[in-house]
This record gives C-alpha cells, sequence and structure tokens, in this order.
C-alpha cells in the first residue's frame, strides 16, 4: 500500500483522504508502554520500551487502522452519528445512576487531556 508523508505540520503520513497524525501515534504509543509496563509489574522505560521498538509499533498499528478506516470509506462504510450517540451513552464511565452524562462526559475527557471531537474521531475510527 502506498502513502505519503503529511503534509500539514500535526500530520505525519496520509493514506488517500485518510491522515496519521502525531496524536493518533502518541496515542497507540502510550496504550503499549502502559500494557507492556504492566506486564513488566511497572518497571519499564524508555530506553527499554525504544529497545522494544514500541515507536515503530506504534507507528504501524497507527498506519494499519488508517488503511482501514480508508479502506471502510473507498467501500462507503461508515459510523453515523446515531450509532456514534449510542456507542458513547453505552460507555459506563460517561454515565451517573446509569444513564448518559453529557456534563460527566466533558469533564472526563477533559482530565484526560482529550478534546471530545477527537475522542469522537477515534471511536468512529474503531467502529469501522
Amino acid at each position: 500500500v502506498a502513502y505519503s508523508y503529511g503534509k500539514k505540520q500535526d500530520e505525519v503520513a496520509r493514506i488517500k483522504d485518510t491522515s496519521i497524525k502525531v496524536k493518533d501515534i502518541q496515542n497507540i504509543y502510550s496504550e503499549l508502554y502502559n500494557k507492556l509496563n504492566q506486564i513488566m509489574g511497572g518497571k519499564l522505560d524508555e530506553a527499554t520500551a525504544k529497545k522494544f521498538g514500541l515507536e515503530k509499533q506504534a507507528f504501524k498499528e497507527a498506519l494499519k487502522t488508517a488503511m482501514l478506516v480508508q479502506f471502510a470509506k473507498d467501500n462507503g462504510l461508515y459510523i453515523t452519528d446515531e450509532e456514534l450517540a449510542k456507542a458513547l451513552i453505552e460507555i459506563t464511565a460517561f454515565q451517573r445512576n446509569g444513564k448518559f452524562d453529557k456534563k460527566l462526559y466533558k469533564e472526563v475527557l477533559k482530565r484526560a487531556g482529550i478534546k471530545p471531537k477527537d475522542f469522537e474521531k477515534s471511536i468512529e475510527k474503531e467502529s469501522c
């Protein structure tokens, strides 16, 4: 599969009209790092992560996700706004007394340093 390097400052690469952004790779890297750190009993450091090639693995995962998203776009597959809303209200971290709470949703994402728009895009990518 051919891809081009990104032209925008925050874009690392692009597959047709699907971009791979620095933030995408950082998020995947964090997930991989946390999983490996847990396996290692909390003893993982950046030097060891580098030896394991976590940066390359994060890029490969971001590339694979972008390829799947582009494939879905090319074939008319997408998540509707209704499906996105349903996915969000089912996430227990955003619920109070068993019901979706928009204020809690925004608070949780803010504490995590994630914009709602970015979180919703990640849900869309996972759903493809």
